[in-house]
């Protein structure tokens, strides 16, 4: 997974999917009740045929149960995904915008570039890839672990568009 696929992902069709799993799981819970009360045939029968269909009634409201328990656990993931991707998000965004700021594009892979200059097409920008500090917990970057090579994927950048802003604070979690 690169920052692509993570800015792809839609918190709010993953709240919806969370939403209506909540509902399916209730009203599964509805009919296995419906089945529960159905499985005693109001003591109208009784015998050896009649156990045996209350025990297989049983084992299908359990197993209704489960497919319910099921889906409120995926609800459950999405209810503590959704707001941590909105703030992923959000962070993303402002790291964007102060890599334009800074004439600079965030690749997939979190590599910035300096952004090609479409005025002369034959240059190759400058890769400026962040070697991240793997003690570090916070995944920030320090300007002694940047280095600089040419960069050969340069055709497949997306430049992010221009936004004006006073601020040359990086984002959160980068450093200049």
């Amino acid at each position: 997974m690169d920052l692509r696929d993570l800015a792809r992902w839609n918190p709010d069709a993953l709240e919806g999917l969370g939403a209506d799993l909540d509902g399916r799981a209730e009203e599964l819970n509805r009919i296995a009740g419906d089945i529960r009360r159905a499985a005693t045939f109001g003591g109208a029968w009784t015998g050896g045929a009649a156990d045996a269909a209350a025990i297989s009634l049983r084992t299908l409201v359990d197993a209704v149960d489960v497919q319910a328990d099921s889906y409120r656990r995926v609800s459950a993931c999405a209810a503590v995904v959704v707001p941590q991707l909105r703030a992923l998000h959000t962070e993303l965004a402002a790291a964007h915008t102060w890599a334009d700021e800074h004439g600079l594009v965030i690749e997939a892979d979190g590599a910035l570039i300096e952004a090609p200059d479409v005025s002369e097409s034959n240059r190759t920008p400058t890769a400026v890839h962040c070697v991240r500090d793997s003690t570090r917990s916070s995944g920030a970057h320090s300007n002694s672990a940047m280095r600089q090579h040419r960069c050969s994927r340069a055709p497949t950048l997306m430049r992010v568009p221009s936004r004006q802003c006073s601020s040359s604070t990086p984002p959160p979690g980068f450093r200049r």
